[in-house]
């Protein structure tokens, strides 16, 4: 996407969690890209990247989606083989988008009854009444068009800015750009356990261990421990960078908290 503006990144106390959990010795803090026309980026909607009734897997494939133009046509191939996973993964990943609220779908056929393409339509903004009930589709014998539907990005719509390089990086999992996406909404130089994450988004300590691991050895984070003078661990810090840095960090030590 390319901005013809460069928009404020906006937050407020109602839709990001308030960072200083007093049982946590883990500190994160966040390098951003510069968002800019040479640099493009996807501004989204905090409630979507916050929203635990969507997997981390699930947030990576409609943050990936969003970040294409509107009225766009793709395969399931396409999108299968430029982010390194199966086609049925994709395909699971849609549908439980749209039944979380989050899309439509419908077929366009022509004068005869016959389907000429699939029609998607993705939402930035969850909406009220989801479709419970999708008709099967094989994509690969014809078109899908895509409509994208976008929030509005205000001070009363917060949002996060995220580098699309980051969205689209096929070396992360849908799963790891989900997780990462979410850590870049919440606060900067926030402190937390990694308990509070895992039950804020209705999955398993581990999940979020080994995802913050995926998304060090690819080059968005470092980890380093913090001692006092008699050796003692006072403190965990996690950098994030929205930028992948040429020189990842192999090995990490995940302080359990």
């Amino acid at each position: 996407m390319k901005p013809s503006h460069q928009p404020r990144h906006c937050t407020n106390s109602d839709n990001s969690p308030q960072g200083n959990y007093p049982q946590s010795n883990i500190q994160v803090a966040k390098k951003r890209a510069k968002h800019d026309k040479e640099n493009y980026y996807l501004m989204l909607d905090n409630k979507l990247i916050s929203d635990p009734e969507l997997s981390f897997k699930e947030r990576g494939l409609l943050n990936y989606l969003l970040s294409f133009p509107d009225d766009w046509f793709f395969q399931i191939k396409k999108i299968a083989k430029d982010n390194g996973v199966g086609r049925d993964q994709v395909y699971s990943g849609i549908r439980a988008i749209i039944k979380q609220g989050y899309g439509k779908h419908r077929f366009g056929r022509n004068s005869k009854g016959q389907i000429v393409k699939s029609i998607y339509e993705f939402y930035e903004v969850k909406q009220a009444h989801s479709q419970s009930k999708i008709e099967d589709d094989n994509l690969t014998d014809h078109n899908v068009q895509i409509f994208i539907i976008r929030a509005k990005h205000d001070k009363e719509n917060p949002y996060t800015m995220l580098a699309r390089s980051l969205i689209r990086d096929p070396d992360l999992s849908f799963k790891e750009r989900g997780l990462l996406s979410y850590l870049f909404y919440l606060p900067d130089n926030w402190l937390y356990n990694f308990e509070k994450i895992a039950k804020d988004n209705g999955v398993g300590k581990r999940q979020v261990y080994s995802g913050i691991r995926a998304i060090i050895k690819q080059g968005y984070g470092k980890h380093r421990i913090v001692r006092n003078p008699k050796g003692q661990i006072v403190k965990s810090v996690y950098d994030f960078s929205e930028i992948k840095q040429a020189h990842s960090q192999s090995k990490n030590a995940l302080e359990k908290n």
